[in-house]
């Protein structure tokens, strides 16, 4: 029996060795290198998470050692659950990740449609706004075209002007005559106010006068050209003057302007006898403007001038007169004759003759004044 002990132990041992992870035999003649080559090892990811999987695994963890075929086989227990433990874990992240992105959408979800709300009815207040403009409108046209009916004449202003006196006027005056005329006599000053731009085509002025003298010649002046030169010169006819050959001046201006104000003067003659006179004055009503577009413009207005007085009391040069002293010391009014002239001398408490007042002195056993003449 002890004889065959050893030989049951061979037996009962050498199939442990063959069985044994450490025991193979095949390497001890191969190459190291291959011993620790690494294999490829497919993992299954779950259904729509492929791409993100290959990811994570090709980024963040190495690939697990190349276990062999006979070595998946006696992978332990522990090492199975570890990496299914991992699997899960990332699959509970992913599930959480994909659960916050959730609740964001659904977050950015309700903000939009509350700000469809919005717009949805703020378009419902501009289409009612809309509806009530388009009423307005609609009403408006209606009122037009009846008031286009009812009148149809332009509500647009037409261009217009008025006429006042000026303030440089002349008062009530008496002026003396030489050589038995007046020249250039300021009658009236007349404004112009227009409601635009104008220009003045023309000027109808009424002269009155009475009298021994003549009103035959009228000139119209410009304050704007200081009344030194007429602007405008026309003959007195029954009364009239009309100028229409008015010179080229600046356009009336709305505004207070010295082209808007004109002066008329009047040329008195033919008073030949000492104490003759001519009364006369003048009016305007009648001024025709041009506006910019050439259009003829309404004018309203007068302007009425004073009367003033042209006396012719005395003749120049030296006359002996046919007064007497007695009639010379004595105040009163004298019928004398020069020539073919007749006319009155005044002889004043003063001792001075006529209107002008000049003194009467005695020359030669006569009597004469340089101007008015008085003498015996």
């Amino acid at each position: 029996m002890k004889k065959y002990l050893p030989i049951v132990s061979v037996i009962l041992i050498v199939p442990s060795v063959s069985l044994a992870s450490w025991w193979n035999p095949l390497d001890w003649f191969g190459s190291s290198s291959n011993y620790n080559q690494p294999s490829v090892q497919q993992i299954v990811v779950p259904e729509g998470q492929a791409t993100t999987s290959q990811q994570q695994s090709s980024t963040t963890e190495p690939l697990p050692p190349t276990v062999s075929a006979n070595d998946a086989t006696d992978t332990p227990p522990t090492q199975k659950a570890s990496s299914s433990a991992n699997d899960e874990s990332k699959l509970k992240a992913q599930v959480s990740s994909l659960t916050a992105q959730n609740s964001l959408l659904q977050s950015r979800l309700a903000t939009t449609q509350n700000q469809l709300v919005s717009v949805q009815n703020s378009y419902a207040m501009c289409q009612t706004s809309l509806t009530t403009a388009q009423n307005t409108i609609a009403n408006t046209q209606n009122q037009v075209q009846q008031s286009a009916a009812v009148s149809p004449t332009s509500t647009i202003n037409p261009p217009s002007a008025v006429i006042s006196l000026g303030s440089y006027t002349p008062h009530t005056d008496t002026f003396s005559a030489t050589n038995g005329q007046y020249l250039s006599l300021p009658i009236l000053t007349f404004d112009i106010q227009p409601s635009s731009d104008q220009s003045v085509s023309s000027v109808t002025a009424n002269i009155t006068s009475s009298g021994q003298g003549n009103i035959n010649t009228a000139n119209l002046y410009s304050a704007g050209y200081g009344y030194t030169n007429p602007i405008a010169t026309a003959v007195v006819s029954n009364g009239v003057v009309i100028f229409s050959n008015i010179r080229n001046i600046p356009s009336l201006s709305i505004h207070s302007s010295p082209y808007n104000t004109f002066m008329i003067k009047v040329d008195v003659s033919g008073l030949k006898d000492v104490g003759s006179s001519e009364s006369v004055s003048a009016s305007v009503s009648n001024v025709r403007l041009i506006d910019s577009k050439g259009q003829n413009v309404d004018v309203t207005g007068t302007a009425q001038g004073n009367v003033m007085t042209v006396t012719n009391d005395s003749i120049s040069g030296a006359y002996p007169f046919n007064l007497t002293k007695q009639e010379i010391s004595t105040p009163g009014t004298y019928a004398v004759s020069s020539g073919a002239s007749s006319y009155n001398v005044t002889v004043y408490p003063d001792g001075q003759c006529s209107q002008s007042r000049g003194p009467c002195t005695e020359v030669g056993g006569g009597w004469s004044c340089s101007r008015d003449g008085c003498g015996g």
